[in-house]
């Protein structure tokens, strides 16, 4: 008998996450959209190169939620890394 592997995943057949990737690498932001892309419940909706583009383009695209892993290339923002700021 085959053994059928299932996919789970947290959103509905009809959602897609949408993602924001920010990174100050390109070859970096490529890698991670390919990737990304591979899942059909998974919408790259943008790009940035920093904590300031991000900060911009989260406002813009109206985006529910961000999680940001400071880096210390990203600090753009204008004081710490590239998480330092509130979207409001």
């Amino acid at each position: 008998m085959k053994r059928k592997t299932l996919k789970l995943c947290r959103v509905s057949p009809l959602e897609k996450i949408s993602v924001l990737l920010v990174d100050d690498n390109a070859v970096v932001r490529k890698g991670l959209r390919t990737l990304l892309e591979t899942e059909d419940y998974v919408a790259v909706i943008g790009q940035a190169r920093n904590g300031r583009e991000a900060v911009k383009m989260a406002q813009m695209l109206r985006v529910a939620s961000v999680s940001v892993r400071t880096d210390k290339n990203l600090s753009h923002r204008g004081g710490g890394g590239g998480g330092d700021g509130e979207i409001d």
